[in-house]
Formats: C-alpha cells, sequence, structure tokens
C-alpha cells in the first residue's frame, strides 16, 4: 500500500474515546475499534457494556483481543516515512525537540497546537499533506506544551476537578475522579465560558483559563456549546454560519436538552432532543439520537440552515458561490427550536444576511 493512501487512513486509526492513534487496538462486534485501555477505561466507570461510538449494547462484556492486523497498520503510518530534511539539525541543549523522532531527536521547527506536540521538518510534513491536519493551528516551536499534559493517561489537560483543585485530562475524568465537580477549562477571552460578541452573533474561545460560575439551568457544564436564548417554532427560518476551524457543530434542539452531567447525552445530536450537523477531522457527520452518518461532500467554510418548522424539515447547505444541499432532516417537530453552536477553538459566527 502506498504511503500516502496509509496517511489517508488516519481518521480510521484514531480512538474515539481518546481522539488519538489507537494504541493496542482492539476491535467489537459493530465494528469499531478502540485502544485497549481506553475501552477497559469506560466499561469499568459504566452502568453498561456498550460501544462508546455506536451504543450499541452488550448482555455480557466481551473478551478483548489485540486486532493483530490493525495493530501493524498503525505501526506502519506511525513509522517515519521520510529520509532527513536536508535543512534537519539534532537538537541542542535549548532546543524544542522533536516529539515523534526516535532515538536521538531532531530540532523542532514547529509546534501544533491542536496536537499539542513539536515536530521537526520531516514528522510536520503530514500536516501540509493530509485534509485532515491542514486546519492544526501551527506556531513556532514551544517547549511547554508537555505541561499542559496528563502524565498518567499523556492526554490534553482539559478539566479543572473543584473536588481537588487540580488540571485533569478527560480519562481522568472517567475514571479516578468520577462523581468529583469538574469544569472545563475553556479557551476564551473574557469572563464568560464561551465569549459572545457582535451582538450576541459571534462565539469564541482562546486562551486556557479556569472559570467558576454559580449554577445556572441553562448553562451546559460539560458540552463546549451553547443555545440561543429564542426558539423558533411554527415559521420557516434561515440562518448562515461562518467558522474555519477543524472542528464545529451546528444544529437545534428542544429546550429540554439536558444541560448538566458527565456524558454525551448533553450533547447536540446524541438524544431525541437534538439534530446536528458536524465537520470534523476533515469528514461531515449527521446526528441525531445518537446516531451517526458519514456525508461525503467538500470542505465549506459557510454552512447554511433552514428549518421549515411546519414541515418538520432541517436542511443544511454548503454555502460559497452556490448551495449545495447537504443533509435534510425530516420529522415531526413538537417544540419550538433552539438554534445551537458548539466548537472547539476560533470563532464561529453567525452571519448578517442581506436582502436582495
Amino acid at each position: 500500500m502506498a504511503e500516502a493512501e496509509l496517511f489517508g487512513l488516519q481518521n480510521e486509526i484514531t480512538c474515539f474515546i481518546c481522539q488519538e492513534t489507537l494504541s493496542d487496538p482492539v476491535s467489537i462486534l459493530c465494528g469499531h475499534s478502540f485502544c485497549l485501555k481506553c475501552l477497559n477505561d469506560y466499561w469499568d466507570q459504566s452502568h453498561e457494556c456498550s460501544c462508546p461510538e455506536c451504543r450499541r449494547t452488550f448482555t455480557t462484556r466481551p473478551e478483548l483481543h489485540r486486532n493483530t492486523v490493525l495493530n501493524e497498520l498503525v505501526k506502519k503510518i506511525k513509522k517515519p516515512r521520510l529520509s532527513p530534511h536536508p535543512s534537519q539539525n539534532y537538537a541542542s541543549p535549548g532546543d524544542v525537540e522533536c516529539d515523534a523522532c526516535t532515538g536521538m531527536k531532531f530540532k523542532a521547527v514547529k509546534s501544533c497546537l491542536t496536537c499539542m506536540a513539536s515536530y521537526c521538518p520531516t514528522h510536520l510534513q503530514p500536516h501540509f499533506e493530509i485534509a485532515a491536519w491542514k486546519d492544526h493551528k501551527l506556531t513556532d516551536p514551544d517547549g511547554h506544551l508537555k505541561v499542559e499534559l496528563c502524565v498518567k493517561h499523556h492526554k490534553r489537560l482539559e478539566i479543572f476537578c473543584k473536588n481537588e483543585e487540580t488540571c485533569i485530562c478527560m480519562m481522568c475524568g472517567l475514571t479516578e475522579h468520577e462523581g468529583h465537580k469538574k469544569y472545563l477549562m475553556k479557551k476564551i477571552k473574557s469572563e464568560e465560558d464561551l465569549r459572545l460578541s457582535e451582538g450576541n452573533k459571534k462565539v469564541t474561545h482562546d486562551d486556557w483559563t479556569v472559570t467558576d460560575y454559580p449554577d445556572h439551568p441553562d448553562r451546559f457544564d460539560w458540552s463546549l456549546q451553547v443555545l440561543c436564548r429564542e426558539g423558533l417554532t411554527g415559521t420557516r427560518c434561515y440562518w448562515e454560519v461562518e467558522c474555519n476551524e477543524c472542528w464545529v457543530d451546528i444544529g437545534v434542539a428542544y429546550k429540554g436538552l439536558r444541560r448538566k452531567g458527565w456524558d454525551f447525552e448533553c450533547k447536540l445530536g446524541y438524544n431525541d432532543k437534538s439534530w446536528c450537523y458536524q465537520y470534523s477531522q476533515g469528514h461531515y457527520s449527521e446526528y441525531h439520537t445518537d446516531r451517526k452518518m458519514e456525508i461525503s461532500a467538500p470542505r465549506s467554510s459557510r454552512i447554511g440552515v433552514y428549518l421549515d418548522w411546519p414541515a418538520g424539515s432541517l436542511s443544511f447547505y454548503s454555502v460559497s458561490h452556490t448551495m449545495t444541499l447537504l443533509q435534510r432532516f425530516s420529522t415531526t417537530f413538537t417544540e419550538p427550536l433552539y438554534p445551537g453552536f458548539s466548537l472547539n477553538a476560533g470563532p464561529l459566527c453567525v452571519c448578517n444576511l442581506k436582502s436582495k
């Protein structure tokens, strides 16, 4: 298999739980694969034995065995595929080392704030070749990235545990810190979890900040998402959203969407109270009642949403010089719907539409 084809499989070898390359991959009966440790930890903390991705439930806990074929594929993809770049130098004291090099490490030329790792020219190259990685945020070499990783799980520190007054990763939150009071450390520019600006039409989060706010029934305490205050019912509406980031959810939800809790039931599209269209790592997907359907479409930074509440229709469009239908939900709406948005970085804007 050609090297380019191997690297094109990056999404297929990413663990749904930790969102990193599979380690000791295991596959279960529904066909989905996870890191052995991630899946065991997930099941140890769950009330039922189900697939974390498709939520298929198993009556008995499956015995897990390493998928040897997938494991070999992961090894091939992770193996350096290029000869050292002519401009590469070995790291000297004081230099930032390449996290992907083995043995003698080369000097890093860029750090990726999405991967939370630093790379030499050779290992940086996939960021310019793999479509899903081209939106990653690159910066000058930063030797302090590892400070933000969990020592135990080597995952990004994204959560603040109020009980123990410490920063933890997602896996810590699902295991030893289960039941503790936790807050997301969100990227923000002001005192709000997600900063609203431009007449509440723009949402942003930027700097790692720990926030502690009094409980409010309308605030999501885990999911990085917001809902509009005004519901839409018995009418037809259209709006457009502009976002250039590598992960964004756009959808609508009933007011009864659960706001509190440490699971995916609060997320747009993972229940019968919401509908969602997602762009993530180069792929489009639609979600409803936790059912996921992949959609093949070119990347667009502007998404149009058309709600025909009386007809029970919700449509998503790719908007450029033309409009292309991406997905349409057909159902019967029974309550007002509230537009919702979720993102991992950078600004997301609801666009001002001019009448023609």
